[in-house]
């Protein structure tokens, strides 16, 4: 399952509209009608509906898109590679003395946020010397 995307422009067409509407004073000041019922803010919404479906569109880009856009800016992905994580092990003097995990065994490592995660090892696996 694939992680969520956030949008590339997450305004809604509400914001859309209230963005031009505080652009009117700038541009025309003699304009003092802000109701809905001004065909001036008709034709704000009309085309605020249009960009709405224009940003729509914009947000469902393909994964295959978003590579070749990072591309451009220059940013290459990273080559995939095998998770790997420290672990503690209750049985360490042996494993490392042979150089194999007697099983079964319950592993021990310090997620992201600092609090431990145990996982269940039910397998033989090989332990590298990092000495």
């Amino acid at each position: 399952m694939p992680l969520p995307t956030r949008p590339l422009d997450d305004r809604s067409f509400q914001d859309l509209v209230d963005e031009a509407k505080k652009r009117i004073p700038l541009y025309c000041p003699e304009w003092t009608d802000h109701n809905v019922s001004d065909p001036g803010v008709t034709l704000i919404e009309l085309f605020a509906w249009m960009v709405d479906i224009l940003l729509y569109r914009l947000n469902q880009v393909p994964a295959s898109h978003y590579i070749r856009l990072l591309e451009l800016l220059g940013i290459q992905l990273e080559p995939p590679q095998a998770a790997s994580a420290p672990i503690t092990c209750s049985e360490w003097a042996q494993c490392s003395r042979t150089g194999i995990c007697p099983m079964p065994m319950m592993l021990t490592s310090l997620t992201w946020f600092g609090a431990p995660s145990r996982v269940y090892a039910g397998d033989r696996f090989q332990v590298p010397d990092y000495r």
